[in-house]
């Protein structure tokens, strides 16, 4: 039970996190609508009662968007550094989100260039954002360094090296659908329940 509280807070945490996002974006009617449908998505219901970092990816990517808007909009370092911040905090729970983390970080230069949200300048605010990435990434090396060759070897195991084909838009549907993936990858965990061994929930997937 104690290892799976985190992540039931953060999934808690996140129906308020995903309302609050929304609402910095002018949307408060649709933050409300967004978190009445994160309370009762089975994906999000099966991540927050698991003892992984899923959880806490859905917590923290709204996190970071909130910081984002918000530096762009004032440009004070205490945005930037929470900016950087919650990137640290959500690549350590989950390191796979490093592509999302990526993405923002390749439009987020190009925003302050282009559309100048900030009244202190691009280059100012530039040079913000870079300072505190490069402080919360130094940081994250530190804790992530050790696991690298670990994270290397598991990704050239058969079963994660799968391709995307129809086996896989079938898995995606399913837990975007239901919470569950449709064919089992792990067939060693029967914990693990797929569509497969529900056959009376295939009708409605």
């Amino acid at each position: 039970v104690a290892m799976r509280l985190p992540s039931f807070f953060a999934g808690v945490l996140y129906i308020g996190a995903i309302a609050f996002l929304l609402a910095c974006l002018g949307y408060q009617r649709a933050g409300a609508v967004a978190a009445v449908l994160a309370a009762v998505h089975p994906w999000h219901l099966r991540y927050a009662t698991e003892a992984s970092g899923y959880s806490m990816t859905l917590l923290f990517v709204p996190l970071v968007l909130v910081c984002a808007v918000q530096a762009l909009r004032e440009g004070t370092w205490k945005w930037w550094l929470l900016l950087a911040g919650a990137e640290f905090l959500l690549l350590w729970a989950v390191m796979g989100a490093v592509w999302f983390v990526l993405v923002l970080n390749a439009v987020l230069p190009a925003t302050l260039l282009v559309y100048r949200f900030s009244g202190s300048g691009p280059h100012l605010q530039l040079r913000r954002w870079f300072v505190s990435g490069l402080l919360f990434a130094m940081l994250l090396f530190q804790f992530m360094a050790p696991s690298v060759p670990q994270i290397g070897r598991y990704l050239t195991v058969d079963r994660v090296a799968q391709p995307m084909g129809f086996v896989w838009i079938q898995n995606a549907w399913a837990n975007l659908s239901i919470g569950a993936g449709w064919h089992g990858l792990y067939s060693e965990n029967e914990l693990i329940k797929t569509v497969e061994n529900l056959g009376a929930l295939t009708f409605w997937v």
